[in-house]
This record gives C-alpha cells, sequence and structure tokens, in this order.
C-alpha cells in the first residue's frame, strides 16, 4: 500500500508513513483497493460476441433506412434498373 499524502510504499503493519509521518487509515486503503479492482474488470468482449454485436449494429441499420424509404423520407426510385 502507498501513503496517499507522499506516495511512499508503506508496509501493511504501519500506521503512520515512514517518510512524511502521516498517519494511515487502513479502512481507507481497503476501500480504495477495492474501488481499483472494480475499475480494473474491463468488460472484454470475445470474438463470437464482437461478430454477433456487429451483425445486429449492421441489422438494425438496413431496418431504420427499410422505415425511411418505406414512409418515404428517402426516394430510390431513381435507382432502380
Amino acid at each position: 500500500m502507498y501513503c496517499k499524502n507522499c506516495g511512499k510504499e508503506v508496509k501493511e503493519e504501519n500506521n503512520f508513513c515512514t517518510k512524511c509521518g502521516m498517519k494511515i487509515d487502513k479502512e481507507e486503503i481497503i476501500i480504495n483497493a477495492e474501488k481499483r479492482e472494480t475499475k480494473k474488470e474491463n468488460v472484454k468482449l470475445s470474438r463470437k460476441e464482437k461478430i454477433l454485436l456487429v451483425i445486429v449494429i449492421l441489422f438494425l441499420i438496413i431496418f431504420m433506412i427499410y422505415l425511411l424509404i418505406r414512409q418515404g423520407v428517402i426516394n430510390i426510385g431513381r435507382f432502380y434498373f
């Protein structure tokens, strides 16, 4: 653990920082350690999940374009061969 005042590494059994003399609050260090652990838990998607996400996004884009065409917001009459 580290002193929140000066940043020096402090042994677990010490109640005071050996560099600056600041009192080490054990409870606060435990809470900060828990916060750091939750921040480290990055959500990593597997390859399969990434592919599925791309497919869903593409489907939604195509569906939105379809709805715009159907409502007449987009005119594709000139694109017919």
